[in-house]
């Protein structure tokens, strides 16, 4: 981002003049806060911020409820620009609001995660998740910008670059192998200059993909690789077990070998060098397969009574298809839930 990137942007945008709101995670907050403040150049008022609790616990109902009453008691007009900062918790939240207050706010998304970074930013999906299911909560509001600045990452949890690895990765199977033949490691020193070109390869990846199916439609849902079951198992869980993008390497795993299965020439195991670096909890899930097999048709890509899963096909190459097959998607679960 810079020390001016963010202030240049605004100054280009006449809508933009107007006093910011942000929501911010507040982990962010407490480590970035002045920064924050300082770049707004004026714009921001210490009082015109509310933190996020960080975990996907914040991504519910009351928590949106909590957003939208700030927005609106802080006396938004809509040209108010709200500032989603954190992770991809704070901008699916933040991103929520700003589409349902006054019907729609200018928002901008300044990502401070990997996962937010090469995710969940971009392409203006935005939701909270209910009892029932993940992200079942939601509109679509494309973002006026996404100010990206890998300086960021040098107070990144390393738990948290696992989660954005999950996504790097998935971005690998559906379009790019070449980001699965790289060795990565956690890096917080110096982080715009090991990770830059990996974050540049997966946002050109993702725009590609959602300028050509905005809604999601068609192509766009090659983006969900991995997340049928990766969702299910956040959902299971009680959304406190894994973060998202561990969840979604462990649907990957899944889906590998339901690709496999299926006829499709890729290698179950294409994943199993990376597993060292998702040290994945999956103790007694394996008992509970069918609740599993439920959060799965309850998601809200299922379009009929089966289950719809993003396949590979060939690395570098998706598909999506549909099965009833119970044997195949126990096969897939038994992959990552043994013992």
């Amino acid at each position: 981002m810079g020390d001016n990137v963010l202030g240049s942007w605004m100054d280009s945008q006449p809508r933009q003049k107007a006093s910011v709101r942000a929501v911010v995670d507040a982990r962010v907050w407490e480590l970035h806060g002045a920064r924050i403040l300082g770049l707004a150049e004026g714009r921001l008022a210490p009082e015109h911020v509310v933190t996020v609790p960080p975990g996907e616990s914040s991504k519910s109902w009351e928590g949106l409820g909590r957003v939208v009453d700030f927005l609106l008691r802080s006396g938004v007009r809509r040209n108010t620009p709200v500032w989603a900062i954190g992770g991809g918790v704070t901008g699916d939240l933040a991103g929520a609001a700003a589409a349902l207050v006054l019907r729609g706010l200018p928002l901008v998304h300044i990502p401070t995660t990997l996962l937010a970074m090469v995710d969940s930013s971009l392409g203006g999906k935005t939701g909270v998740n209910h009892a029932i299911g993940k992200n079942l909560i939601g509109a679509f509001h494309q973002p006026d910008a996404v100010v990206i600045d890998p300086t960021f990452l040098g107070t990144l949890p390393e738990s948290e670059w696992r989660g954005g690895l999950g996504e790097v990765l998935k971005y690998g199977w559906i379009a790019e192998p070449s980001l699965l033949s790289r060795d990565y490691r956690f890096q917080a020193d110096s982080p715009e200059s090991a990770w830059a070109d990996v974050i540049a390869t997966c946002v050109r990846i993702k725009m590609r993909f959602v300028e050509a199916d905005e809604t999601e439609q068609g192509v766009r849902a090659h983006l969900n690789f991995g997340h049928t079951f990766g969702h299910a198992l956040e959902a299971v869980t009680g959304y406190n077990r894994y973060l998202h993008g561990e969840a979604v390497f462990l649907g990957m795993r899944a889906a590998l070998r339901l690709s496999h299965d299926l006829g499709y020439a890729v290698d179950p195991t294409g994943l199993d060098r990376f597993r060292p670096l998702f040290p994945a909890d999956t103790s007694g899930l394996l008992g509970r397969v069918h609740e599993l097999n439920a959060a799965m048709r309850r998601d809200k890509k299922a379009k009929t009574d089966q289950y719809r899963f993003v396949v590979i096909t060939e690395p570098g190459v998706a598909a999506v298809v549909e099965t009833a097959d119970e044997t195949l998607v126990q096969a897939a679960w038994e992959v990552i839930l043994q013992p």
